[in-house]
């Protein structure tokens, strides 16, 4: 069996990215996207990680955090965030291992539970 093309995936979430007018930097910081500048970061992991997270923030540009005012909806944001992720994966037919990004998602959410 041929192993799934990331490469080719993340570069079809780039191409998705620029369709709503965003640029996307790789080997950033940190991953978080600046919807005000319309930029997405993606911090350096395998290249299959950074699939995952870019669907996470492309899922914020879906969901447009800019309409909750209160930090209390930040843990749901982050949780509708990861969930329109999938949405754009299967929108864009792009194989996911859940097991994997569903660990990934809750590694992320816990981060907010502190």
């Amino acid at each position: 069996m041929a192993r799934y093309n990331y490469t080719q995936a993340f570069n079809k979430l780039i191409q998705f990215a620029t369709l709503f007018g965003y640029k996307v930097y790789v080997n950033s910081d940190n991953n978080y996207v600046l919807l005000d500048v319309q930029e997405i970061h993606i911090s350096p992991n395998p290249i299959e990680i950074k699939v995952y997270y870019l669907l996470h923030e492309l899922g914020h540009i879906i969901v447009d955090i800019n309409q909750f005012h209160d930090d209390d909806y930040e843990y749901d944001i982050e949780v509708i965030a990861w969930l329109r992720g999938i949405d754009i994966a299967n929108q864009l037919q792009i194989k996911l291992n859940i097991d994997k990004f569903n660990k990934l998602k809750q590694i992320c959410l816990d981060s907010y539970k502190n």
